[in-house]
C-alpha cells in the first residue's frame, strides 16, 4: 500500500529573481548603471551664481518664479530668461558675452509670472516671443512679449533697443 503525503511548497515570488522576470530586471538594472556611467563619463559641473558674482542680480526681489532657456537674438548660443514677481524690472534676459553674462531689461512693469512659461515665433517674423502667465489664478490673462529684433543697446541693465515689446494682454 502506498501511502501519499501531502508537501507544502511556498513559492516566494520576487520580481528580480524569479524565472520570467529575473532576465528583464537584471536587463533594466544594467541599461540604468550604464546610462548613469556614461551620463556621467567626463563631465565636471561648475558653479555659476549671482550669489558670488558671476553674473548680474534678476533684481531684488526674493522670488524668481521662471526661467526659461533659448536663442533669442539667434546667434547660436543660448541665452536665459528669468521672471520676478515681487520687484522689478519683471523679466530680464542673460545674453554670454563670452566671458559672462549681460544682463538685458525684457520688461520693467510688474508682471508676477508664474513658475514657467513657454516661447514660439508667435508672430512668425523668425524670432523667438515669450508667453507668461501671472501667478495668481484670479487673473486671467497671459502675457505675451514679442521679440521685435532690433540691436542690443548694451549691456548692465538697459533694456535692449526695441527688442520686446508687450503686445496683448489675453
Amino acid at each position: 500500500m502506498k501511502r501519499e503525503t501531502k508537501r507544502t511548497i511556498v513559492e516566494v515570488r520576487c520580481p528580480f529573481f524569479n524565472r520570467n522576470a529575473s532576465g528583464t530586471a537584471i536587463t533594466l538594472l544594467l541599461t540604468v548603471a550604464f546610462c548613469l556611467a556614461a551620463a556621467n563619463a567626463g563631465v565636471a559641473w561648475q558653479r555659476k551664481s549671482s550669489s558670488t558674482g558671476d553674473m548680474p542680480t534678476p533684481n531684488n526681489g526674493k522670488e524668481q518664479t521662471c526661467c526659461l532657456i533659448l536663442d533669442i537674438d539667434k546667434d547660436g548660443v543660448d541665452d536665459f530668461v528669468v521672471g520676478e514677481r515681487t520687484q522689478t524690472p519683471s523679466v530680464v534676459w542673460y545674453k554670454y558675452n563670452g566671458k559672462g553674462w549681460d544682463k538685458f531689461v525684457i520688461d520693467d512693469t510688474r508682471k508676477n509670472p508664474e513658475a514657467g512659461g513657454d516661447y514660439c515665433d508667435i508672430d512668425r517674423d523668425g524670432d523667438l516671443d515669450i508667453l507668461l502667465k501671472p501667478y495668481n489664478h484670479k487673473t486671467p490673462r497671459i502675457d505675451i512679449l514679442l521679440n521685435g529684433g532690433g540691436n542690443i543697446a548694451g549691456s548692465g541693465g538697459e533694456k535692449p533697443n526695441g527688442r520686446f515689446s508687450l503686445t496683448a494682454r489675453i
